[in-house]
């Protein structure tokens, strides 16, 4: 299954990653780091 993990590259979704990561391909969002890049406060960076 493939999983899009929000906050990946921090200190909780680091952990989360590494968990789900054994099992799943994993999907890292970030706000300036992970495979895609997102602005959480802007709808058009979302979409």
């Amino acid at each position: 299954m493939k999983v899009i993990v929000i906050g990946a590259t921090g200190t909780i979704g680091s952990l989360v990653t590494k968990e789900l990561g054994a099992r799943h391909d994993i999907v890292k969002v970030g706000s300036s780091r992970g495979d895609v890049q997102v602005d959480m406060t802007s709808i058009d960076s979302i979409r």
